[in-house]
């Protein structure tokens, strides 16, 4: 309840459902999500993508929860990393319509790579910038149709977007080989 008020819900049903699905989200996640302020910033995350406003506290948060332990019992990746990588890169999902399984998605591929919260979080920021603010820079370098990408990105097909740059990226020989680009396009 105390978490709740720290986020501004007053309204008893709401701290209810929050209480319930943050004491859920703690016992099945156990030590590894890092406790209720891990809950508080999941549904920080959760209300900027609209996911609060479209399933609800309780379900969008429930729904975080169970993203977040598949991918944690189905890799390498862990609950704690995962939920902070998604409070870092939360505002610029948004901004590019990525949906909370998305940046769960991208969290747990840089957990499970071994990538500390704090170097992925950067990277993912800066890499989805430069692919907004970039679009036809990085489409021509990667030989991509600049039209198509920015209709993905434009239609809340981020993810996909994401995919197929880094499936091209695999092709012309991985990240090592593509760093001159990017940073020519203003990403690390």
């Amino acid at each position: 309840a105390y978490e709740a008020g720290k986020l501004g819900i007053s309204a008893e049903e709401d701290i209810l459902a929050f209480v319930k699905a943050g004491n859920q989200l703690v016992v099945a996640l156990g030590e590894d999500l890092g406790g209720a302020e891990a809950v508080r910033e999941l549904m920080k995350v959760n209300a900027i993508l609209g996911e609060t406003q479209n399933l609800g506290m309780e379900r969008a948060l429930l729904a975080t929860g169970s993203a977040i332990n598949e991918i944690s019992q189905t890799s390498r990746a862990s609950a704690g990393p995962i939920a902070d990588v998604v409070s870092r890169i939360g505002a610029i999902g948004a901004a590019a319509k990525l949906q909370m399984p998305d940046l769960i998605a991208l969290a747990g591929t840089a957990d499970a790579m071994g990538q500390s919260a704090e170097v992925a979080g950067t990277a993912f920021n800066k890499f989805i910038t430069t692919l907004q603010t970039n679009t036809v820079d990085v489409a021509y370098a990667l030989g991509l149709d600049p039209d198509s990408l920015r209709t993905m990105l434009d239609s809340g097909q981020g993810i996909q977007a994401i995919i197929q740059i880094f499936e091209k990226m695999n092709q012309m020989g991985g990240l090592s080989d593509m760093g001159g680009i990017f940073k020519e396009l203003g990403s690390d």
